[in-house]
């Protein structure tokens, strides 16, 4: 079961970080730092849930060019950091392309995109913020 957090001045930036990444086909959903993986599979009715999260080794800014695209992310990057700074771990799937399928197949929770692209968590103390690239063209 998805747990929202109880800091509204956290659930209003990531609304707001939301806001301007959909207009680069990026969304921004926010979860608990302490379980959001499991939170992530509830949220999308993930039913091969045996995928395996690793640090990303490219560090924020480059995972967010991939996640993005190199020429959208500037914006998306900035806000983040106005609003949250810097996380203090990326996560990635380890073979992306296993979660991108079941989203775009069997993915039944609320999304944003008909294509998946790629998926990345950024941990702080009291929020994770998971970016979805994609699109609906």
């Amino acid at each position: 079961m998805r747990q929202r957090i109880d800091n509204k001045d956290l659930i209003n930036k990531a609304d707001e970080l939301d806001g301007l990444a959909m207009v680069y086909e990026t969304a921004v959903i926010d979860f608990s730092p302490d379980n959001y993986l499991q939170e992530f599979y509830d949220l999308y009715r993930i039913r091969n849930r045996n995928h395996k999260l690793i640090p990303s080794p490219d560090g924020f800014e480059e995972e967010m060019a991939t996640c993005c695209g190199a020429n959208r992310s500037g914006p998306i990057l900035e806000k983040t950091v106005e609003l949250f700074g810097v996380p203090k771990r990326v996560m990635i799937f380890e073979d992306e392309k296993r979660i991108v399928d079941q989203l775009e197949m069997g993915g039944r929770g609320f999304g944003p995109f008909f294509f998946i692209f790629y998926v990345m968590f950024c941990e702080y103390e009291e929020i994770t913020l998971c970016f979805i690239s994609g699109s609906n063209n």
